[in-house]
Formats: structure tokens, C-alpha cells, sequence
């Protein structure tokens, strides 16, 4: 947690004025240029990956970056967060393009395939 709240320290003080002027804009409005769905998992960052800025790419993230299905009236079978992320998106922001960015190794994606709810722990000590 130490790291954490020195992290937002360090941005509040070294970064922050550097976006002073962005950040008064987009609390203003946003424009984003897609919307990028992606994994939750701590080692995908959306930014870092595609090289974009605050305001950029309008994120959507959970596990496995899945989205349920919708019904022929195309209502949501399942929790409406992805849904309405996408609605959101695509009629008040207007983006331009959707990305679905999966990854190797993908915990969720692996425990779908296998149809096991059971996920075994990588080795990390290799």
C-alpha cells in the first residue's frame, strides 16, 4: 500500500503539472479514438501497450475481456457493465474503433477452454 500512495504522490508532484492543461480539457469532455476491451489482469496496461495519452482509448476491463451475449432484441444476458460500456461508447462518445485485445496465457481464457473452474497457480519461482 506504501508503493501505492507513493506512487500518486510522485505523479501529484513530478507529472501532474506536466498534464495540467489535458486534464482541464477532459473534464470538460472526452474524445476518445476507440474503445479498448481488455483483460483486468495487472500486467496488460492498456496505455503503456498502444502508446496513447489520458483521453486516448475509453478502457473496458474485466476477466478475460469477456462480453456476454445479447439476446435477438439485444438486450444482455448477462451483467449489463460490459453492455452498457459499449453502448456508451459507440452513441455518446462515438468512437471510431472497437479493440479486443486478448493475450497469451490468460487464466480465464484457459479455465473456458478446459471448462475447469479450478486454475492452478503459475510457478513463478522459475
Amino acid at each position: 500500500m506504501r508503493k501505492l500512495i507513493m506512487g500518486i504522490v510522485e505523479f501529484r508532484e513530478k507529472m501532474l503539472p506536466q498534464y495540467a492543461e489535458k486534464f482541464s480539457k477532459l473534464a470538460l469532455t472526452q474524445k476518445p479514438d476507440a474503445l479498448f476491451i481488455t483483460c483486468s489482469d495487472s500486467r496488460v496496461v492498456p496505455d503503456l501497450l498502444a502508446s496513447t495519452h489520458p483521453g486516448d482509448l475509453f478502457t473496458m476491463r474485466n476477466v478475460g475481456n469477456l462480453i456476454p451475449p445479447a439476446t435477438t432484441e439485444g438486450v444482455s444476458t448477462g451483467d449489463l457493465s460490459e453492455a452498457s460500456a459499449i453502448e456508451y461508447s459507440v452513441l455518446v462518445l462515438k468512437v471510431a474503433n472497437i479493440v479486443v485485445c486478448g493475450r497469451s496465457e490468460c487464466g480465464a481464457m484457459k479455465a473456458m477452454y478446459t471448462r475447469s473452474a479450478k486454475l492452478k497457480a503459475p510457478n513463478l519461482d522459475k
